[in-house]
């Protein structure tokens, strides 16, 4: 009898297992964007660190990554480059688009290591 009533809901509402579907898959890629973002996040706090060793080696911030030993992943969700650095101060960025529309995940963290995402691609 259950077999018979669970057989019914399906005949009579064919579309609601394609919608739960598509809405499982709608979460899965939502995890996996707040996923590169995580990503963007633990590679600018790297940045931060190793920017913070080359002060206290250097006694000014270095404008590459090369310079502070920082090999990304191939596959990286972002680009990371460092948008200024002097005697005193850097800022570093992430830029990557995440969900194939035309805005750009943007973060930034600086030397005192308050980050930011200054254009959060999952809200457009």
């Amino acid at each position: 009898m259950l077999g018979l009533v669970i057989l019914t809901i399906i005949l009579v509402n064919p579309g609601a297992e394609r919608r739960d579907e598509e809405s499982a898959m709608k979460q899965r890629q939502a995890f996996a964007r707040k996923a590169s973002q995580s990503e963007a996040k633990e590679i600018l706090e790297l940045i931060r660190k190793k920017e913070q060793e080359y002060y206290a080696d250097n006694g000014t911030y270095t404008k590459t990554l090369d310079e502070l030993g920082i090999q990304l992943p191939p596959n990286a969700n972002y680009s990371y480059t460092i948008e200024r650095a002097d005697k005193t101060t850097f800022v570093a960025s992430a830029k990557g688009n995440i969900d194939n529309d035309p805005i750009e995940d943007f973060w930034i963290i600086d030397q005192t290591g308050k980050l930011r995402n200054i254009v959060n691609d999952l809200q457009n």
